[in-house]
């Protein structure tokens, strides 16, 4: 009620903190998007508040899960900050779809939209408001080394780059968070490192700057510090130090404690109880470390399938009638010219063309999915009955689309059939090297490769060894 019975500015005003800013998502999202949407249409805006107000509408499109939309209402607004040339705003909106792009694991279009963001950024006046930008953007920078290509020497001097504009901020409460977050970020990098005495350092200076935390924000990056700090402990093997630290985030209310943080969490006490011998306790926090894992992945994929979709619509919508044409003048260019069987040769190169520049992967990254695919294989993890190729590819960092061209190109199959040959090839290894294989229930192997039912395990084990499991076994004997 207070929030909109204040005039327009004060409402977009109020509205950008809490949203824009503090990324706060308590708010009713679909009335205020609604809202703001009337006020976008009805009322005279400066362009300082046009923008702010589709700033709120794409971070609630983001909170409402649509982060499809969320970037399509970004775009709108790059475009008319660029016409406008209001630099800032247009740098903000390319950061915010960067963001989006990397969270979806879309890395080289958000990398792409990361650096044009900074320098279009070089262009605005220095205020305040650059200088948290910039302290975000190489923040970002940061996060883009550590997931492309794991360069953590590379994220610590992108964040050292962001630690020196966030001390430029004047006001002080957003100079101490974002120095905290920072140096918390760095704590991260240096334990991936295996350099805890570096992180630790820099975890301290984070828990002075925030030692009594007072707001939603900062009780959540305390935990956030805590976590860290018990990595740091735990790679030292100082496991009292190390549980006391996971021990404090487990007692803090849930609601400072976001779905990653949780992930990250379980997997510390994974590592403590693996580390010290309790493997009761280990199997416990593995169950939850799965079942969180397999949450992210659900929404992960739901969020990168609507981006793709989205990300051809208005390509395919805006180039529909000038392809027509395009299309007619070869067609009757080739017809009169080549004829109509080196037309369809013609076609058919355009089309593996077109194929080839849908979807283009850096050596850097194809490499890494390479590794991860070779560690896959040698832990046998494709023995999970629940393996999935959303589920590979959020373990991989990578998405289904990177996932599926890298197995077409390396193996020519898809990955049902991957995963198929995998486990049957392992079964028949165990069959030919352990007799003791051949007196087990066909139910059981089925089980033992990874299938639910007996009849899928045999009718896959027919499709890959042209014969059933128990001819197979007969024939062994």
């Amino acid at each position: 009620f207070l929030i909109y019975a204040q005039p327009t500015p004060e409402i977009l005003d109020s509205l950008y903190r809490e949203i824009g800013i503090k990324k706060h998502n308590n708010i009713n999202a679909n009335k205020t998007i609604t809202e703001i949407n009337r006020l976008l249409k009805n009322e005279k805006l400066t362009a300082d508040q046009r923008m702010k107000a589709l700033m709120i509408v794409a971070n609630l499109y983001k909170f409402n899960g649509d982060r499809a939309t969320a970037i399509e209402t970004a775009q709108s607004a790059i475009a008319q900050a660029s016409k406008e040339r209001l630099y800032l705003w247009q740098a903000r909106f390319l950061g915010f779809t960067s963001t989006e792009y990397r969270e979806s694991n879309i890395l080289e279009l958000g990398h792409e939209k990361l650096s044009q963001a900074i320098e279009v950024a070089k262009k605005a006046p220095q205020t305040d408001e650059l200088f948290r930008f910039n302290k975000n953007a190489y923040y970002e920078m940061a996060c883009y080394s550590t997931l492309d290509n794991k360069n953590y020497e590379e994220a610590i001097s992108h964040m050292i780059v962001s630690v020196d504009w966030a001390k430029k901020i004047s006001d002080k409460e957003q100079r101490i968070f974002s120095l905290s977050s920072n140096y918390q970020a760095l704590g991260l990098f240096y334990n991936k490192l295996k350099k805890p005495d570096s992180a630790l350092l820099y975890l301290r200076k984070a828990s002075h700057l925030i030692d009594v935390p007072d707001k939603f924000n900062t009780k959540t990056l305390i935990n956030y510090i805590y976590n860290t700090k018990g990595e740091s402990y735990l790679i030292k093997k100082d496991f009292p130090n190390a549980k006391k630290y996971f021990d404090l985030v487990l007692r803090d209310s849930i609601k400072y404690r976001p779905i990653p943080l949780n992930k990250e969490l379980y997997d510390g006490y994974m590592n403590y109880y693996l580390m010290t011998g309790n493997m009761d306790s280990l199997q416990i926090y593995k169950t939850k470390y799965d079942s969180v894992s397999q949450l992210i992945t659900k929404y992960n994929s739901k969020a990168i399938n609507a981006v793709t979709r989205r990300l051809k619509r208005p390509q395919e919508q805006s180039h529909t009638f000038l392809y027509y044409l395009i299309s007619i003048a070869i067609l009757i260019t080739i017809v009169w010219f080549f004829g109509n069987s080196r037309k369809k040769r013609a076609e058919k190169t355009k089309s593996k063309e077109h194929k080839s520049k849908e979807l283009q992967i850096l050596d850097s990254t194809q490499q890494r999915i390479l590794d991860h695919i070779k560690i896959f294989e040698e832990n046998q993890e494709y023995l999970n009955p629940k393996m999935s190729a959303a589920l590979l590819a959020n373990q991989f960092e990578t998405n289904t689309k990177y996932l599926t061209l890298i197995l077409k190109k390396t193996y020519d199959k898809d990955f049902t059939t991957y995963i198929n040959e995998l486990r049957i090839n392992h079964i028949i290894k165990l069959l030919e090297e352990e007799p003791k294989y051949r007196q087990y229930k066909i139910s059981y192997l089925a089980e033992v490769g990874g299938y639910s039912s007996h009849s899928k395990f045999t009718a896959i084990f027919k499709k890959v060894k042209d014969c059933s499991p128990s001819e197979f076994i007969k024939s062994l004997k």
